[in-house]
Order: C-alpha cells, then structure tokens, then sequence
C-alpha cells in the first residue's frame, strides 16, 4: 500500500511540476539529405576520441537545426569530459548515459550510422539526462517489482522523444 501512495505522489509531482522536454523543429530538405550521409570515417575503431568528437561536427549541425538543446548538451558534455568512447565489439549497445555520474559512454560502432540516426541516438541519452527524480524512483520500483527493465518509463519516455526528433529529421 505504501508503495503504491508513494507512486501515486510521484504522478502528482510530475503533473505538477513536468519534465521541460524541448521543442523539435522540422528538418528541412537541405537536412533530410544531409542526415542519410555517414560523415564519419569507416576506421572508427582507430580514431582517437578527440577525432570521435570532432566526426560528429555534422551531426550536430543538423541538431542544431532540429533540437538545439540536445546539441548544446551533447558540447557541453564533450567540453566536461563526460564522454567516453568504447572500442568493443562485445557491446551491444550505441551509447548508455549513466544517471549517476552524468557520463556518456558511446561505442565507436555509433560512428558507423548516418548522422540523421546518429542525431536520434544523442537525443535519446539528451532525454536521459533530463529525466526528473520521479521517474528515476517509479523506474527503481518497476525494476524491485519484477518488471523487466526494458520496459522502464524512463526507457520509454527517452525512446519517445528519440523517435519524434528520428521523424523530425527523416519525415
């Protein structure tokens, strides 16, 4: 029961007091080129995380056309040192934010996707980033009750915002 009063109080919270989610503005037809093109280098595995960086100046370009918020995120981030570059085959994801420490690591494979999914992927660790405490709390409780956490809100919320700045860019 308590459990149950302590999600309750949450949603009251996040109707209160709602995460900021930014606005997304369509891509124009200049963009939705730009964003089918792989910039990056297909020797991504050899580059160093400062040449990582600087091969996602394209990406970044086109969101700062569609999000800027998850562009200056994505800088400032880069700028703090919160980004780390994974050189592993044996990680099967593109990149993880990690709520506790505010880092970002991305798998170098990231840099094999066109710069439109690319753009995507940023925007989804963005909204991981921004996600409020309650969501953090009814995540843990999800998980503590035996719900897969595939299927956590927080992975959903980010997934959401993913895919309306995907369809900004590619629609």
């Amino acid at each position: 029961m308590t459990v149950l009063l302590c999600l309750g109080c949450c949603d009251v919270y996040e109707f209160v007091y709602p995460d900021q989610v930014p606005t997304i503005q369509p891509a124009s037809e200049l963009i939705h080129f730009k964003a089918l093109i792989n910039t990056s280098s297909n020797q991504s595995k050899t580059m160093s995380p400062e040449e990582c960086c600087t091969s996602l100046r394209p990406t970044l370009e086109i969101l700062d056309k569609v999000c800027p918020e998850v562009s200056q995120w994505a800088r400032e981030t880069h700028a703090n040192n919160k980004i780390e570059w994974i050189n592993s085959s044996q990680v099967n994801f593109y990149a993880l934010y990690n709520v506790m420490n505010g880092r970002v690591r991305i798998s170098k494979h990231f840099l094999l996707e066109n710069d439109g999914k690319k753009a995507s992927i940023l925007a989804h660790e963005f909204r991981h980033s921004r996600q409020g405490s309650t969501k953090f709390f009814k995540a843990t409780v999800s998980y503590l009750l035996g719900h897969d956490p595939n299927e956590s809100v927080m992975e959903l919320d980010a997934q959401l915002f993913e895919q309306q700045i995907y369809l900004a860019i590619f629609r």
